[in-house]
């Protein structure tokens, strides 16, 4: 079998064809196994630092509130949006998670800052209380399955997502729950669109009327991913 020969310290060496090729499918072996294990810290990473992010924006949701006489389990004494706790944060790229690829390009609803993370307003947060006793304070739904979209043309970029979520509760924990993508469809069964029920971001209790907005979790062949 032909030789590839090279000068070594004056002596000859040389790897066949053969030889070279196993070693190439070994290091091809080894990347293939390696790089699940390299993603999975990377995703492990993300969610770390997220849940960080969620515990600062849940200390400055608590300072605020003690600035203003008011507490988690009372609704009326939230902020309109997580706009107002930019004081009390120190860097507002903490309203940033780090899976957001877009910036917080969502975060104009319902807040004028831009944020990857949901914000509950004060009537949401009276109708979470009432049935459940640690709903989320904030939640980012970027940890699972998302692409940026639009339902219409003229309404603002936001993730759809499903899958994993993540927010922290008015007790301060973190919570991991899973999402499905819900949609709109027709009396036909024809789906008219697409998104995510911002009550499923903050609670596993189920979702009240008021809040389906006529949507269901999609159907298996609906999903636009």
């Amino acid at each position: 079998m032909r030789r590839i020969r090279r000068a070594a310290s004056g002596y000859g060496m040389g790897l066949t064809i053969l030889e070279m090729l196993v070693v190439l499918l070994i290091i091809t072996l080894l990347a293939a196994l390696l790089t699940p294990i390299i993603i999975n810290a990377r995703i492990y990473a993300q969610s770390n630092v997220c849940a960080s992010n969620l515990r600062q924006l849940h200390a400055s949701l608590a300072m605020y509130l003690s600035d203003f006489y008011g507490s988690f389990t009372d609704s009326q004494s939230w902020p309109k949006s997580a706009e107002l706790l930019s004081p009390y944060v120190r860097d507002n790229r903490v309203f940033i998670c780090p899976i957001d690829k877009a910036s917080g390009i969502w975060g104009n609803y319902p807040d004028g800052i831009r944020t990857s993370y949901y914000f509950p307003s004060k009537q949401m947060v009276r109708d979470l209380l009432s049935v459940d006793a640690n709903p989320g304070a904030f939640a980012c739904m970027l940890h699972g399955k998302c692409r940026f979209g639009q339902l219409q043309s003229n309404e603002p970029i936001k993730p759809l997502c499903y899958g994993r979520v993540q927010r922290v509760c008015i007790d301060g924990s973190i919570q991991r729950s899973r999402i499905p993508l819900d949609c709109l469809y027709s009396t036909s069964g024809e789906r008219l669109g697409y998104g995510n029920m911002y009550w499923r971001l903050l609670s596993d209790k189920p979702c009240p009327p008021e809040y389906r907005y006529g949507m269901e979790p999609c159907r298996p062949n609906d999903y636009p991913f």
